[in-house]
């Protein structure tokens, strides 16, 4: 079965803004690249409020019901981790790394090697 483009799964599943509209594109075409932009890393620059925050966390719901990701995060890019080898900033991860993580079920945290 063909997976549901971001679009066509917004639609479908009737999805709203946090002021409780009805999530639609007819009207914000602006919007439509961003969404289907699923790259990594992405920089904004942006002058309102225009539902940037709704679309991440839609896109990432999304990633995880069809591209396999199970969980995200979101921090800033001055936030460090705490690798074997000591603190390290965004830049300097790298795969094969092995972070201090927290497991959301234990509370415990726990050793897991950076995945690209």
């Amino acid at each position: 079965m063909r997976e549901p483009r971001i679009l066509q799964w917004v639609l479908q599943n009737r999805l709203v803004t946090e002021d409780g509209k009805r999530l639609e594109f007819s009207d914000h075409q602006f919007l439509v690249d961003p969404y289907l932009d699923v790259t990594p890393r992405q920089v904004v620059k942006k002058c309102a409020q225009v539902g940037w925050s709704v679309m991440e966390i839609l896109k990432a719901t999304w990633l995880a019901a069809h591209r396999g990701l199970h969980v995200a995060y979101c921090v800033d890019e001055e936030t460090k981790l705490l690798a074997r080898t000591g603190w390290l900033s965004y830049e300097e991860l790298r795969e094969g790394d092995e972070i201090l993580t927290l497991n959301p079920r234990t509370r415990k945290s726990h050793w897991s090697v950076v995945q690209e």
